[in-house]
């Protein structure tokens, strides 16, 4: 017998451990087509794997709630939050496979638990990766675990996901030796995790005695928190010209209890007024940014996300960097090494507002990760 759950687990003499009609799994690790009822198979458990990898490495479980109920629709709606380690993004590497292990669709994750550790593989044997560089850790130097192969040939090339039949149910008891060597799969891809959990980025034994006596390669410079010196609200086509200029500072106090809001309007279109209000930050100096972290109180909102060195008045005059439309109340925005001193939030479409019938947007925190220049 194989207790795959401890979270589910009961004798099986004990009566009502399966009821028709409900979902069984822990609601933490839970994959969306389970929460939604479906049949779930082995990239399910795919899934659940990429929420312990991001639990290992982040230290937090990505979703949680008041009850169950409201981590099982997180997991089922909500984006993956962006992975930080005391603080600091992980290697864009890593969060990239967490994120694809934990795609909303089956299809978009990897087809096999094999796909997923050769992924991982790659990504610790790669060259000219170095050992994380914290003064409460110690680095070591590990070989990267790699899946046995038959015969010498190139290195694979990335496929794309393949679609996995679910298993039907009479079927499940019937298959004794395929879940053993899925549960070997399962354990080897968390001991790759925990190779990537202790050092996030290793050098592979064969680099190291190489670069021993040549000098080391230079090291770009990894993405960080990029602190804000001002914030402004934008409101060009108004009649009088602000926005709740009194609680900007309330979109980076780091509180979520906090927020710096719109005023409110009677369509979702600002009542056919305009074509949009913002917030913009002063980032003290022209900088360049990759990513932008939002979370506010609604969502189903619009926003455009745009760049200056000027700040200038005229809303024509910035640089729009990417958009997003029926936006999450926590997403990430990535962009392409935007260098600017200022960042507009240009919001081009309302929310229904929580307390009422009317329409706004309240943002409650807004990060940025980049580079100084």
């Amino acid at each position: 017998m194989l207790i795959t759950d401890f979270g589910i687990a009961k004798a099986r003499s004990q009566p009502g451990i399966t009821q028709d009609g409900t979902v069984l799994g822990t609601v933490q690790y839970i994959a969306p087509e389970q929460a939604r009822g479906e049949i779930s198979d082995a990239q399910s458990d795919i899934y659940a794997l990429g929420i312990c990898l991001y639990e290992m490495i982040t230290g937090l479980q990505p979703f949680r709630g008041d009850n169950p109920v409201e981590v099982a629709l997180k997991h089922v709606r909500d984006e993956l939050p962006p992975m930080t380690r005391h603080g600091e993004p992980v290697d864009p590497r890593v969060e990239q496979i967490v994120t694809r292990a934990t795609a909303k669709e089956k299809s978009d994750r990897y087809a096999t638990a094999d796909q997923l550790v050769e992924a991982l593989s790659a990504m610790l044997a790669a060259p000219g990766a170095e050992p994380i560089s914290e003064d409460s850790e110690r680095t070591r130097v590990l070989k990267a675990v790699r899946k046995p192969k038959r015969s010498p040939k190139p290195k694979p090339t990335p496929q794309p996901p393949v679609a996995v039949a679910p298993v039907a149910p009479e079927q499940a008891g019937s298959q004794g030796s395929p879940l053993v060597a899925w549960s070997v799969l399962a354990v080897l891809v968390i001991i790759v995790a925990l190779l990537g959990y202790a050092a996030v980025k290793v050098v592979p034994p064969l680099v190291r005695k190489a670069q021993s006596s040549a000098k080391p390669a230079p090291v770009a410079p990894k993405l960080v928190k990029l602190p804000v010196t001002n914030v402004k609200d934008f409101d060009p086509q108004g009649s009088d010209g602000s926005e709740s200029p009194d609680l900007t500072g309330d979109a980076i106090d780091v509180d979520l209890k906090t927020a710096w809001h719109t005023d409110t309007y009677n369509t979702e279109s600002f009542g056919n007024l305009k074509d949009g209000v913002g917030v913009y930050f002063d980032l003290g100096s022209q900088v360049q940014v990759d990513r932008v972290r939002i979370v506010s109180l609604e969502s189903g909102w619009d926003i455009s996300i745009k760049g200056s060195n000027d700040a200038p008045d005229d809303i024509a005059k910035w640089t729009e960097l990417a958009s997003r439309k029926d936006v999450a109340d926590k997403f990430n925005v990535g962009l392409t090494r935007a260098k600017y001193r200022y960042v507009l939030l240009w919001i081009t479409s309302l929310a229904p507002n929580p307390s009422g019938d009317r329409y706004r947007v309240d943002i409650s925190e807004v990060l940025f990760y980049g580079k100084k220049l």
